[in-house]
C-alpha cells in the first residue's frame, strides 16, 4: 500500500478504517506479532481517518513529510544550558561562528496543517545572538525564506539538501571568506532520483514521493584526503556506495562519524575546527577550497574530551571555528 496523502471521502473513511481495525485485531492477536506491525497498523488508520501528524511528522502540504518540533519539548533550562556553553565556547575561541540551521516547519509554515504548533528558532537565534553577540551568528534564516521554492528542503526527509547548503555557503562567505568559490546552482548533478529519506521511515509506511540527491561538479573533483575516527580513509567527498545504502544521506562525508580529518588541495596554512551536526556533511565540502585542513566533529559521536581535543588540533595557531547545527539537533546535542 502507497500513501498518496490524497483526501478520501467519508464513506471510504469508515468503510476502510472499519476493514483495518477488524484484521488487525485479529491478526495482532492471532500472530501476537508485536509493536511494530501495531505502529503500521497506527500509521494506516491516522491517515485514513485524515490525521494530520504521525509519529512526529506532519503530513504537509505539496507532499512534504516535515519533522515536528514541540515547544514543550524544548523547556527553557534546555535552552539556558546551551547558551552558557555556546557562550563559553566563544569567550575561549573569540573566532567562532555559529551557523543555525531552521528546521523545515520554521520555513514552510504555509504547507503545515492549520495551527500546527512548532518551535519558534528565531528566538532562539536571537537569545544566541543576545549570549555571544550578532558578529558571531551568521544568520541563514532570510536566505531560505527567500529560496524556499528552490528546494532548501527535501520533501521526504528532515535534513537539508544542496540547494540549502549553497545558501549556507553563500551566507557563511559574506562573513568569513575574502571570495567566494564560483558553485552554480543550475550546475547541480543528480546522483540518485529515487531518494525516500527518514520522515517517510519514521511514519512506518511507503511513500509514492521521491527526492532527488544532488552535488556541485567541483565537490566532485577536487583532491582531498579523509580520515574517519582513525579507521577508514577516502579520497573523496562523497561516497558512491552509499547511495543504496539505508539511508542515502550518508552519500555526503560517508555519514556520521566522531571525527572526520580533511585535507585538501589547497595549501594555505589555514584550518577551521566545525562542531556540527549531519546537516553540515552537505556543507563542509563546499568550505573546502578556504582551508587547507578541516576538523570535523560530531558530538553524539564523539567520545573524547572535546576541550583537550580542540587544543590538540590547534595547530595552525588559532584556526576558525564553525559551530553548525539544525536548531533542534543544537538544542539536544551541543555540548561543550
Amino acid at each position: 500500500m502507497i500513501l498518496d496523502k490524497k483526501k478520501n471521502t467519508a464513506g471510504t473513511v469508515v468503510f476502510l478504517a472499519g476493514i483495518l481495525l477488524v484484521f488487525a485485531v485479529f491478526d495482532f492477536v492471532k500472530q501476537d506479532i508485536g509493536r511494530d506491525k501495531l505502529l503500521q497498523i497506527t500509521t494506516y488508520m491516522d491517515f485514513f481517518l485524515n490525521v494530520k501528524v504521525v509519529n512526529g511528522v506532519y503530513l504537509a502540504e505539496d507532499d512534504y513529510y516535515i519533522e515536528q518540533h514541540l515547544p514543550q519539548t524544548y523547556p527553557a533550562s534546555l535552552h539556558e544550558e546551551k547558551l552558557l556553553q555556546i557562550t563559553e565556547l566563544v569567550q575561549d575561541y573569540p573566532q567562532t561562528q555559529v551557523i543555525l540551521i531552521p528546521t523545515a516547519d520554521n520555513i514552510l509554515t504555509d504547507y503545515l496543517p492549520w495551527q500546527a504548533p512548532y518551535l519558534n528558532e528565531r528566538n532562539l537565534l536571537t537569545a544566541v545572538e543576545d549570549a555571544i553577540g550578532d558578529d558571531h551568528v551568521i544568520d541563514v534564516f532570510p536566505a531560505f525564506v527567500e529560496h524556499v521554492q528552490e528546494g532548501v528542503y527535501f520533501k521526504t526527509d528532515s535534513r537539508i539538501t544542496s540547494v540549502g547548503a549553497y545558501y549556507i555557503y553563500r551566507e557563511w562567505a559574506k562573513t568569513c571568506a575574502s571570495f567566494p568559490f564560483w558553485y552554480q546552482l543550475d550546475k547541480l548533478e543528480t546522483v540518485k532520483s529515487n531518494f525516500v529519506g527518514d520522515m517517510v521511515a519514521t511514519i512506518g509506511v511507503k511513500s509514492d514521493v521521491k527526492d532527488q540527491i544532488k552535488v556541485f561538479p567541483h565537490v566532485l573533483t577536487q583532491q582531498v584526503s579523509i580520515n574517519y575516527d582513525n579507521e577508514m580513509t577516502a579520497d573523496s567527498y562523497v561516497s558512491e556506495n552509499r547511495l543504496t545504502s539505508e539511508d542515502a544521506y550518508d552519500y555526503f562525508l560517508d555519514g556520521d562519524y566522531g571525527v572526520t580529518i580533511i585535507d585538501t588541495e589547497f595549501k594555505n596554512g589555514k584550518a577551521l575546527f566545525v562542531l556540527k551536526d549531519d546537516n553540515a556533511n552537505v556543507v563542509i565540502p563546499l568550505l573546502a577550497p578556504h582551508y587547507e585542513k578541516i576538523y570535523a566533529v560530531d558530538l553524539q559521536h564523539f567520545t573524547g574530551d572535546l576541550k583537550e581535543y580542540m587544543k590538540d588540533c590547534d595547530i595552525y595557531d588559532q584556526f576558525d571555528v564553525l559551530v553548525m547545527y539544525g536548531c533542534d539537533s543544537f538544542l539536544e546535542e551541543f555540548m561543550y
